[in-house]
């Protein structure tokens, strides 16, 4: 053989390799069997692997928690291993077939008298080789036990015939047999492969989490254990219709906040260079008989509830666009499985400044909080369907939802003081609930003593008829009110307060 043909079959071999390299690694099982995909994704997200249309395999799905690795478990269909022609020497005929664990090759045998077969994994590595003659009526070559992969196949003649092709084995035993025929066999056969429904597609993973760019590719399995699939979700860019002062700019805003929640990583968000960070914040103490502050107000970011990525059950947003603020009620009911899982809602205050997020401030309620139970707070907030009810036509002013979400206040030591009561209303404080019938009404357990409104400060969305109080109550707390117009009235009232029940004292 010359030197040109020896090079032109090495570059052959390599060729496939590279070529077989770049394609998703993988091959299906000659039964139902078992694959095992690991999966890692950078952030909280849930990651499910679907087959093929019409396949007949099981697909999986799981919620990944940010920074640990889970496995997809799922069911490979019955389907023989496919070969097809990836590379060759133009006018040399050959016929392939396959089916499980077989693989049958007819080659001329004025091309191919003697020739070498050999079976190569995709890292180039040499798992099977031997030399086949004309001279035989039947040549074999077997070998027990190849791993389930993709593989190249190359046949490389004395007299200048070669050919490689991709192999696709389930696992087990493979036997290739080679026979020797004529020159003539018909174009349609040459190098013929068998296919079924699955050679055309792959597998789908597809990883998704709010507020980030969802992931979709495609992948092949393999029986047992498979390469571990690294996943990195981006967040979704905010170039446009992005953070703002607006409706849209200002969801945009609460959307990037809970993303990183999720995520526990608060680099996640586009923070202002100054932007602050508070929890349970007490500078709004108010005069009051009872009750002790042991709460702290400066958190540095990454510091508090960021060092536990925490996936929201259910939230709803309250927006300002006049303050340029956001209120959104989170609640996370239980974000660990197990007898202990954290449990916490809480009351989330953005400010934003330009397209920059300027400050989020929490107040925090958990176990042992006044009234606290996430699982009914959850309930209660969840079922609520006034959300979608805009206070237009029957538009309530800002002042006057100032004006009606403050009268509840004044009314603790003046029941002179006329609010806007309204029936059905129901009000929910940690997860103790007033009820929600026809005939509910939140003028019920009201505390006679006296609340100065001077220390209250507020936000409104006038297009929802909401307003939202944050002032001290025995600890730092948000007043969420939800008002329907003509004539204006309460609907209902969510209260949170991060003050422990043991240490509260009833006023004197």
């Amino acid at each position: 053989m010359s030197t040109a043909q020896n090079q032109f079959l090495k570059k052959s071999a390599v060729t496939a390799i590279m070529f077989v390299s770049a394609i998703a690694v993988g091959a299906f099982s000659q039964s139902l069997d078992t694959a095992k995909v690991p999966v890692k994704v950078n952030v909280s997200a849930t990651v499910s692997i679907q087959p093929p249309d019409g396949s007949g395999g099981v697909g999986g799905a799981r919620t990944l928690t940010t920074k640990l690795t889970d496995t997809l478990i799922i069911r490979l269909p019955k389907t023989s291993s496919i070969s097809y022609w990836t590379h060759g020497q133009a006018g040399v005929p050959a016929m392939i077939k396959s089916s499980a664990g077989k693989v049958s090759l007819n080659l001329p045998a004025a091309s191919y008298k003697s020739a070498e077969v050999s079976l190569y994994t995709v890292n180039g590595k040499r798992v099977m080789s031997e030399k086949v003659t004309a001279s035989s009526a039947v040549n074999n070559i077997s070998h027990p036990n190849i791993a389930a992969g993709a593989y190249v196949l190359s046949v490389k003649g004395i007299d200048g015939g070669s050919f490689t092709a991709r192999h696709a084995h389930g696992g087990g035993s493979l036997n290739v047999s080679v026979t020797f025929g004529g020159e003539n066999a018909a174009s349609a056969d040459r190098l013929k492969k068998e296919v079924n429904s699955l050679d055309a597609a792959s597998w789908t993973i597809k990883a998704t989490a709010t507020g980030y760019d969802t992931v979709s590719y495609e992948f092949t399995p393999v029986k047992g254990m498979n390469q571990l699939q690294n996943i990195t979700l981006t967040p979704k860019s905010t170039a446009s219709g992005g953070i703002g002062c607006s409706r849209d700019g200002l969801t945009a805003a609460v959307d990037a906040y809970l993303a990183a929640l999720q995520a526990g990583n608060h680099n996640l968000m586009p923070l202002a260079p100054n932007a602050k960070y508070i929890e349970n914040d007490n500078s709004a103490k108010q005069t009051y008989s009872g009750g002790k502050t042991t709460y702290d107000k400066a958190v540095p970011f990454g510091e508090g509830l960021w060092k536990t990525p925490l996936k929201p059950d259910f939230h709803r947003n309250l927006i300002d666009v006049q303050e340029c603020a956001t209120f959104t009620e989170i609640i996370i009911a239980d974000t660990a499985r197990g007898k202990n899982p954290k449990q916490y809602v809480l009351g989330a205050r953005l400010k934003v400044t330009g397209d920059k997020i300027s400050e989020v401030s929490l107040v925090v309620t958990q176990s042992g909080d006044w009234g606290f139970n996430a699982k009914t707070y959850l309930n209660a907030s969840s079922s609520r369907k006034e959300d979608s009810v805009w206070a237009k036509p029957g538009y309530i002013e800002r002042e006057e939802l100032r004006a009606a979400a403050y009268a509840y206040f004044a009314y603790f030591g003046d029941k002179t003081v006329d609010v806007p009561w309204g029936i059905p209303c129901t009000r929910v404080e940690g997860g103790m609930s007033t009820g929600d019938t026809p005939t509910s009404t939140c003028n019920v357990g009201v505390p006679d003593v006296q609340i100065s409104p001077s220390g209250i400060t507020y936000l409104a969305d006038v297009d929802y008829g909401m307003a939202v109080l944050f002032l001290y109550f025995g600890g730092a707390d948000t007043h969420m009110f939800k008002m329907l117009p003509s004539p204006t009235r309460y609907r209902y009232i969510h209260t949170l307060t991060a003050m422990k029940q043991s240490d509260y004292q009833p006023p004197r």
